[in-house]
This record gives structure tokens, sequence and C-alpha cells, in this order.
């Protein structure tokens, strides 16, 4: 009994590591990228646009198996040769297929957290249920919000490739 048990909790173990692990394929400009991730990076509870949700979001988003993610968009970075902006759209791209069936504002959050992770300077501000993210750059930015913080420009990602009012989406 005491071997039957301990055989079905080692399958256990590795059933559980197969699910976990997870992988998504886009195209990205001219390229096919493949992108391995561990599932639990996805929450299962919707997030709330408060100060404590996003610091909760953020600390369990550092607790999870995030590793893999971004080994795999740094490996894809170094073998485009991407720029800080193309890394950017990449991650964006990646966010937005890993958190496919969540808000826009969970997909902000976590392209913060892999921003960040990859050692860009990034921020988010938020504003009636609306979550901004935001990028230190020293380039001349126009058309775009900026926020000043620390003696640093920030530039509000979010509000880039956005229609302007009056345009179609």
């Amino acid at each position: 009994m005491k071997e039957f048990i301990l055989v079905w909790l080692g399958l256990s173990f590795i059933t559980t590591g197969t699910i976990s692990a997870a992988e998504i394929n886009f195209r990205f400009y001219s390229e096919e990228c493949s992108i391995q991730y561990d599932a639990d990076i996805v929450p299962r509870q919707r997030l709330r646009v408060n100060g404590a949700s996003i610091a909760q979001f953020y600390s369990f988003l550092e607790k999870s198996k995030h590793q893999s993610l971004l080994e795999d968009l740094n490996r894809q970075k170094d073998q485009f040769k991407l720029n800080d902006w193309l890394y950017y759209q990449l991650i964006i791209e990646a966010c937005d297929k890993i958190y496919a069936y969540r808000t826009a504002n969970e997909k902000s959050l976590l392209a913060w957290f892999v921003l960040n992770k990859s050692g860009l300077d990034a921020r988010i501000t938020f504003r009636d249920q609306q979550i901004y993210l935001c990028a230190y750059t020293q380039d001349k930015v126009f058309e775009v919000p900026l926020i000043k913080q620390d003696q640093k420009t920030f530039v509000n990602l979010s509000e880039i490739n956005q229609p302007s009012i009056g345009q179609e989406p």
C-alpha cells in the first residue's frame, strides 16, 4: 500500500508539472516566435484597480514561476537583435497571448512586471478603473502623454497606437 501511494504521488507531481507548462506561438513581424511559460503566472482571481490589488498582483507574479517566460523573451530579443522598443512590442504580443482571456489592465500589469524584470524602468498609473503602462525614455516623444518622476521622463505606452478621439479603432 505504501508503494502505491508513493507511485501515485510521483505521477501526480509529474502530471502537475506537465499541466503547468504552456507555450504560445505567434508571428512577430516576419518571424515565428515560440515562448514557453509556466501557466501559474495566470492568476485565478480577477484584478480590482486599486493600489492594494495592484501590489498584490505584482507580489503574485513575483512568487510565480516566471523565469521561463523571461528567459524565452530574452532569447527572442537576442536572436532577433531587438532594440528596447521592439522588445516592448514583443512583450506586449506575448502578454496578449498569455492573458488572452484576461482584461487589458491585467495584460498591462503582466507587461509592467516583465519589463521591470528585464531591466527596463517601467511604471504604472491608474485612474477611473484604467491602468496605464509607462516606461522611462531619453528620446523626444511627441503627441503622447508624459509623466515626470524622480527627474525622469516616462512615456505613457498605453496611449501609443490607440485611436485618437473621432478616429475609427
